[in-house]
C-alpha cells in the first residue's frame, strides 16, 4: 500500500525541516542530472552517496492562511486540527471529496504538509523507521493524490506544486504520478510559475527534485523548471530568499551535480549579506554545498563572500555556539550540533581552506563533541583534518578525541 521511493532515499530523514525546525540526518547523496542547458549539466559520472550525512535539507512549507486560495474549512474539516497521522488520515478519507468538489487548495495544501510532519501518536515527531506509519503516510498520499491530480492543471500559483511536491519527496512517495504532473504544471509556459515563485517555493522545488529518483528528473519538464527557478532567483534580493532557501538550493545543486556559476554566486552572496541570520545549519550546509561543488564541478566561490561565512562561523564558535544536541535532532538554530561541526571541517577540506585562525578552533569543537559524533561524522572530521594536513600540536587533543 502507498508507493515507494525508487531511488531517491537518503542516509537517514527522507526529508527536510518545517520552516524553523531542525531536521535529522538527511544524506547527502549526489545524483547525476541527465538534462542538459544553459551553465549547468552534470559535473562529474559519480552516482554514489557523497560523504558526508546533511543536517537538514528541505525547508518544508508554510501553512496558508484559512481563507484564501480556494475554500478555508472549519475545524471539523480543515486537515489544521489533526494532531497525529491516524486522525489526519480518517479526516482525508471522510472529507477529501469535499475539498476536490470545492477546489479546497487550502485544505489540500494543509493536508499534504501535516501528512509528513505528524506522528502516530499526538504531539510525537514523526519517525522514518516505523513501516506503519509509512504504510499509513503512502496511503493517506495515494488518497490525497487522487483527488488532487484533476485541479493540478488549474493550479494558479508555484505554492500549490510546490508544497505537495515536497511532500512527495519528503514520504519518498514518487510512482503515482502526482510529482510529475506537478512539474509539468510548473514547467508550462517556461516555467511562468517559477517567476513568480518565492524563495521558499524556490528552494522547496530544488531540495525535491535533489532527492527525486532519476526517472522522475527525466519526465515531468524537470529541465524547464530549474531554469525558470534559476532565472528568478537570480533576480531576487537577499531579503526575498532568505538564508535556508540559500542553503537549500546550494545543497541542492551540490547534489545534482549542477553547477550554474550566476546562480550560485548570487545565492552565496545573499546568504553573505546576512550571515547573521542564518542558522548554523544553514551555514554548515552551505560551506559543505560548496565544498562539494569545487571538488564534483570545479566552481570556485567568491573569496569575500566565502570569508564572510568563515567569519560568522568563527564567531560563532569564539562565543561558545558549539556544544549544542546530541547527534542529531536536538539543539537551537544559534548552536552547532556535532554533525554540522564535521560538516563544517569536511566542507574546509574540498574548498582547500587552511585559515589556522578557524581551522584550530573548529577542530577543538569536534573534539569536544566526539561523544555525541556518529561513525561516520568521527570519520569524516578526522578524514578532513587529514587532507588539510593539520599536523600542528595545537591539532593533537581534537585528533585523539576523534581517534579513541
Amino acid at each position: 500500500t502507498g508507493r515507494s521511493s525508487a531511488g531517491g532515499g537518503s542516509g537517514g530523514s527522507s526529508g527536510g525541516a518545517g520552516t524553523g525546525d531542525r531536521e535529522g540526518d538527511v544524506g547527502g547523496g549526489v545524483r547525476g542530472n541527465s538534462g542538459s542547458g544553459e551553465g549547468k549539466g552534470r559535473c562529474s559520472s559519480d552516482h554514489g552517496r557523497s560523504a558526508a550525512g546533511l543536517g537538514g535539507g528541505g525547508g518544508g512549507y508554510d501553512q496558508p492562511q484559512r481563507g484564501g486560495g480556494g475554500g478555508g474549512g472549519s475545524a471539523a474539516t480543515d486537515a489544521r486540527s489533526a494532531t497525529d497521522l491516524p486522525s489526519l488520515a480518517a479526516l482525508v478519507e471522510v472529507q477529501v471529496a469535499g475539498w476536490a468538489a470545492a477546489g479546497d487548495k487550502n485544505t489540500f495544501f494543509a493536508a499534504f504538509n501535516k501528512a509528513c510532519k505528524l506522528g502516530m501518536v499526538p504531539n510525537q515527531r514523526p519517525r522514518d523507521d516505523d513501516p506503519q506509519r509509512a504504510q499509513l503516510l503512502h496511503h493517506t498520499l495515494d488518497t490525497l493524490e487522487a483527488a488532487y491530480l484533476p485541479l493540478v492543471t488549474r493550479l494558479p500559483a508555484a505554492k500549490w506544486c510546490a508544497g505537495p511536491l515536497w511532500s512527495c519527496a519528503k514520504a519518498g512517495y514518487w510512482g503515482g504520478g502526482l510529482a510529475e504532473a506537478l512539474l509539468q504544471r510548473l514547467g508550462r509556459g517556461s516555467g511562468a510559475l517559477m517567476h513568480k515563485a518565492n524563495g521558499q517555493e524556490h528552494a522547496n522545488v530544488w531540495w525535491s527534485l535533489s532527492v527525486a529518483p532519476e526517472e522522475v528528473l527525466q519526465t515531468g519538464q524537470a529541465e524547464e523548471v530549474l531554469d525558470a527557478s534559476a532565472k528568478g532567483l537570480r533576480q531576487m534580493g537577499a531579503a526575498s530568499i532568505g538564508p535556508q532557501a540559500c542553503s537549500n538550493v546550494l545543497l541542492a545543486c551540490a547534489r545534482l551535480q549542477r553547477s550554474p556559476t550566476d546562480l550560485l554566486h548570487h545565492l552565496t552572496a545573499c546568504l553573505a549579506a546576512q550571515p547573521d541570520a542564518a542558522e548554523c545549519q544553514h551555514l554548515s550546509n552551505s560551506l559543505y554545498a560548496l565544498g562539494k561543488l569545487r571538488e564534483d564541478c570545479s566552481h570556485t566561490p567568491q573569496p569575500q563572500d566565502l570569508q564572510r561565512l568563515l567569519d560568522e562561523v568563527s564567531r560563532r564558535l569564539a562565543g561558545g555556539l558549539h556544544v549544542a544536541g546530541s547527534s542529531g535532532r536536538e539543539g537551537g538554530g544559534g548552536r552547532f550540533i556535532p554533525q554540522e561541526l564535521s560538516n563544517i571541517l569536511l566542507g574546509c577540506a574540498k574548498l582547500g581552506y587552511t585559515d589556522l585562525t578557524l581551522l584550530q578552533p573548529l577542530a577543538v569543537a569536534a573534539g569536544e563533541a566526539t561523544g555525541r559524533m556518529n561513525g561516520q561524522d568521527l570519520s569524516n572530521s578526522l578524514y578532513a583534518l587529514a587532507v588539510l594536513d593539520c599536523k600542528d600540536p595545537a591539532y593533537a587533543p581534537a585528533v585523539v578525541q576523534l581517534a579513541a
